[in-house]
């Protein structure tokens, strides 16, 4: 599964992968982001928008995304582009406030349950990755009982893109963690006939590997 988190100027454009693991738990495989003016646009003001589309059309090269979503800003036409890649699996959804707050929610239960696994690949001289130190600076607002607000702190240099595209990507696999598939076939192809055991009808016969060593898997079938 994967969330995304867009942005073309200012904040941080990120993605999200992860999928459900055998003992129910979330299991984060890549965390990932990109801006102007940092490398690989470091002499970008702008992120071109259809070098975002190309970003994310790299990932599904690399893992089997079943499923993606964004919110509606710049909505339509971003999927318009990944369609034309075709990746018809990753679509923008409208996040009203309530949603926003299920989805922050749903990432405190499966914390609170220890049901989310993390991976922690720092810089040199930091004790966490980059977007767990986010996740550490997050503030919530309560706007009533039952709808909260998480944010970076209103302050310069603080994001919460990253959590966004995590909140995503485990609000999307939560959603599915009752749902399994075996997918097997070309790089993003699906099979043509569909298992009784599949929900969607697809096989994979080997994994992507991540892009650092310390989360490439074994070669061996995963379920999604």
């Amino acid at each position: 599964f994967m969330g995304i988190d867009i942005a073309l100027v200012g904040d941080w454009c990120a993605v999200a992968i992860g999928h459900n693991d055998e003992n129910g738990k979330v299991v984060v495989d890549l965390m990932a982001r990109i801006k102007a003016g940092h490398p690989p646009f470091e002499q970008e003001e702008r992120l071109d928008f259809d070098a975002v589309a190309d970003w994310i059309y790299n990932f599904t090269e690399k893992f089997y995304v079943v499923e993606g979503v964004f919110d509606q800003w710049i909505g339509i036409p971003m999927e318009q582009s990944l369609r034309k890649r075709g990746l018809s699996q990753l679509s923008s959804k409208h996040h009203t406030r309530q949603f926003s707050s299920q989805m922050f929610q749903n990432v405190k239960n499966l914390m609170f349950d220890s049901k989310l696994r993390l991976y922690n690949d720092p810089d040199p001289g930091e004790e966490y990755s980059d977007y767990i130190l986010e996740m550490l600076e997050l503030q919530a607002n309560y706007v009533s009982k039952y709808i909260i607000e998480v944010s970076a702190p209103n302050s310069e240099g603080k994001h919460d893109d990253y959590t966004d595209a995590l909140a995503r990507m485990c609000w999307l696999a939560s959603q599915n963690s009752n749902k399994k598939a075996i997918v097997k076939g070309s790089r993003r192809g699906f099979s043509s006939q569909p298992s009784a055991t599949s929900r969607f009808g697809r096989s994979i016969t080997k994994t992507r590997k991540g892009s650092h060593e310390s989360r490439q898997p074994i070669k061996t079938k995963r379920r999604f």
